[in-house]
């Protein structure tokens, strides 16, 4: 009987599991400050990852519909993205994007970061980046 709790016991936590958390953004002066791009845009093209490594991202090709910081309106940008955890970006579908350039100059969103679908940002953080940013001309 014991011989089949150590069983049971060892069966129970010796499984593998994976999983990501991320803290909820804080959206400030110092979030737009640190950021390198703030647009709203739409996904026009979704890409292949440029490597087999799990961590190399995926890149998206995006139409900046509003500018904030960093972008021109109606401009085309690439934004890459690491999303092995399945949060990807999807076609034809409107984001706010928060980016910052990696070591490469590639304009990177974070999975974790402040990036939203437009429909699901909260009115406060469209309130916020009309007051504090200034559009690139």
């Amino acid at each position: 009987m014991l011989r089949m709790l150590f069983v049971a016991v060892f069966l129970t936590f010796s499984s593998v599991a994976f999983a990501l958390s991320c803290a909820e953004p804080q959206v400030n002066q110092q979030s737009i400050d640190n950021a390198d791009a703030i647009f709203i845009g739409t996904v026009t093209k979704v890409g292949d990852k440029p490597g087999a490594e799990m961590l190399a991202p995926t890149l998206y090709e995006f139409t900046i519909t509003k500018s904030y910081k960093g972008v021109t309106e109606g401009d085309t940008v690439t934004i890459g993205r690491v999303a092995y955890y399945g949060d990807k970006f999807a076609e034809n579908t409107s984001y706010i994007i928060f980016a910052r350039k990696n070591l490469n100059d590639v304009l990177m969103s974070d999975l974790c970061g402040l990036s939203v679908q437009t429909e699901f940002a909260a009115p406060e953080l469209l309130e916020l980046l009309d007051a504090h940013s200034t559009p690139a001309q």
